[in-house]
């Protein structure tokens, strides 16, 4: 799920009406509103405010679109007051992935409840389900257009302009055989610029790049950016095909793990909930490093108040002094650098977490440079006459 580009003028109307109680006139404006700056608009809301707008959504189809258009957080919100049925029938209104986004953002038990009453129901999102969220399984759409190996261009046209309505997005049209196994690939273009008899297997590409559904998103990501592809199938071991990673899906999954190594930069718990109104939960996620920092802090001092008890180094120890705010402000500017280099590194797949030492070793040679060039400028300047 992601974030919508925000209508800044349709967010001040609907948040001065909502913080007004002015319920009958912020109907008026959602329904004159697209879902998605609806769902743009609430994610600038607080809590209370979200489901207060939410429930204001009259039209059960808008409020489906609305709920899938969300963020996990916002939509963890706007479901803590539903129930069971409501938000089931929510679902309904949604794309197999889209829902399966909503309900890993429930709560566990809640997810439960939903999942059973899904089992009758919906069989393609209790399919995706059984994938972690944050695979290639978890994000695919299993509402997939293929066509058989032996179809042609006209065969594989009439039967989309049939079924077009079962369909998000058509990019590509996936070859399949008999046993549902990929054959091929061939984009919607080629299908409309060859004559109706021309075979498909004539024009369709047969090293398809596909990837499995235990990959992780992030991968898949990868591997969309590097072959500028509009989707990527999802394959089993037997390259039977389960479904398709679309570019829309890759789009929230980049700005997730954006979000991710900008938490990771800042040494804040990537799991930290802008929403929550806890103060100490929003402490305790954000105390890990800064403790690392003042422990750092203490032990600096330690070491002054040791030689400070030795008369005879008193007044290089006041000198000493004036250089700290210098040493902990170059400390605290390459410990920014090599953070940011590290994170971009592994976010771009220069840097593997198993394989990391040499990008260690380097970055602590990189350290030693710098130390030794300011150490020297900085000596230069305490030699100074001028500072004598």
């Amino acid at each position: 799920m992601g974030l919508p580009t925000l209508n800044t003028r349709t967010e001040l109307v609907l948040r001065r009406l909502v913080r007004r109680g002015a319920d009958d006139a912020a109907r008026k404006v959602l329904k004159k509103t697209r879902t998605e700056d609806i769902a743009a608009v609430m994610v600038h809301l607080t809590p209370t405010e979200q489901r207060k707008l939410f429930q204001l959504i009259d039209d059960q189809k808008m409020a489906g679109e609305v709920l899938g258009a969300l963020s996990d957080e916002s939509a963890g919100v706007v479901t803590q007051q539903l129930s069971v049925e409501h938000i089931v029938a929510l679902l309904d209104w949604m794309e197999p992935d889209d829902a399966t986004d909503i309900i890993h953002s429930l709560p566990n038990d809640i997810q439960d409840l939903v999942i059973q009453a899904l089992d009758k129901e919906d069989d393609d999102v209790t399919e995706l389900l059984v994938w972690p969220g944050d695979s290639a399984g978890g994000i695919m759409s299993n509402v997939v257009f293929t066509v058989p190996v032996e179809a042609t261009c006209g065969e594989a046209v009439s039967l989309l302009q049939r079924q077009h309505q079962d369909y998000e997005s058509v990019f590509y049209l996936y070859v399949v055989d008999e046993r549902g196994r990929l054959e091929g690939v061939v984009s919607l273009r080629m299908i409309l610029v060859h004559a109706p008899s021309t075979p498909v297997i004539s024009v369709m590409a047969d090293d398809v790049i596909a990837v499995s559904p235990h990959d992780d998103q992030e991968e898949v990501a990868r591997i969309v950016a590097r072959y500028d592809l509009l989707g990527v199938p999802v394959v089993d071991d037997q390259r039977r095909i389960l479904g398709v990673v679309t570019i829309d899906d890759v789009v929230d999954v980049i700005r997730e793990e954006a979000a991710e190594d900008l938490l990771r930069l800042a040494g804040v718990n990537e799991e930290l909930d802008l929403g929550s109104r806890s103060v100490l939960r929003l402490s305790r996620q954000r105390a890990g490093w800064l403790f690392a920092t003042c422990l750092a802090g203490i032990m600096a001092d330690q070491l002054m108040q040791s030689l400070s008890k030795d008369p005879s180094v008193s007044f290089h120890m006041a000198v000493l002094a004036g250089f700290i705010p210098v040493v902990m402000g170059m400390g605290g500017n390459v410990g920014v650098q090599s953070a940011t280099i590290t994170v971009r590194g592994i976010a771009t797949g220069h840097v593997e977490i198993g394989g990391a030492m040499p990008f260690v070793f380097r970055e602590i040679r990189v350290g030693l440079v710098l130390g030794l060039l300011y150490g020297v400028l900085v000596s230069l300047y305490a030699l100074a006459p001028a500072h004598s």
